[in-house]
């Protein structure tokens, strides 16, 4: 036996028609619709109507759309241009909690992002990943912090992000980059995280055992740009 699913009156195909942000030219667009007994789903932002001048205004929203399907279409309609890089940060290092999941550090390494050159990883206009740096020296600038998220990892972002600090520092006259992590042979993602750097090019420069504490030896890496 077979079964098919169906539309109303068995139709086979449907056309919807959905429309975002509230946005003024719905008054138009409405009105047609409404003259020819179309059906539409308006999706609006109910945190920018009394904000937005090119908004449908509250007061009008009931009668409006009276014959069609109103639903949310965020608050406010975040998106990365709106949103500030530290919410980023704060957003991808969240998810990275086997690196950073000392809070008190966590928070460190965000609120310094806010003054340091970024970048940003984005797949499908989701940020997946972001890299600072800071400047230690006149010829040096350090990888402050980077991260990448934990469903992302494997897919060559990090190098990407690498890549074009990498080459930015080199046209800002840098000679040299530097990063720090916890030494080779104390925690698997650790030793992760310095195979990335050795496979960036980075080289073993010195260890400070007691830097961050005796459980946390501290390897710094170099390179030349």
């Amino acid at each position: 036996m077979n079964v098919y699913t169906c539309f109303p009156e068995g139709k086979a195909k449907a056309l919807t028609m959905s429309y975002d942000d509230g946005k003024i030219q719905d008054e138009r667009l409405v009105e047609i619709f409404d003259k020819y007994g179309i059906k539409g789903t308006f999706n609006l932002n109910y945190g920018l109507i009394e904000r937005d001048p090119s908004r449908i205004a509250k007061d009008r929203i009931r009668e409006l759309y009276k014959n069609h399907e109103v639903a949310t279409h965020c608050l406010v309609h975040p998106t990365i241009a709106r949103c500030p890089l530290v919410e980023v940060a704060r957003e991808i290092l969240e998810d990275l909690s086997d690196w950073f999941g000392i809070r008190e550090a966590r928070e460190t390494y965000i609120e310094e992002s806010a003054g340091q050159p970024f970048w940003t990883a984005f797949r499908e206009e989701r940020p997946v990943g972001f890299l600072c740096l800071k400047e230690t020296g006149q010829a040096t600038a350090e990888l402050s912090v980077m991260g990448v998220r934990r469903e992302c990892h494997g897919q060559g972002i990090g190098r990407e992000l690498f890549a074009a600090a990498k080459a930015w520092a080199k046209r800002q006259g840098y000679s040299f980059l530097q990063v720090k992590t916890v030494q080779m042979g104390h925690y698997e993602n650790y030793d992760r995280t310095n195979r990335f750097y050795l496979s960036m090019g980075f080289k073993e420069f010195e260890v400070f055992p007691a830097l961050w504490d005796k459980g946390n030896p501290c390897q710094i890496y170099v390179m030349e740009v």
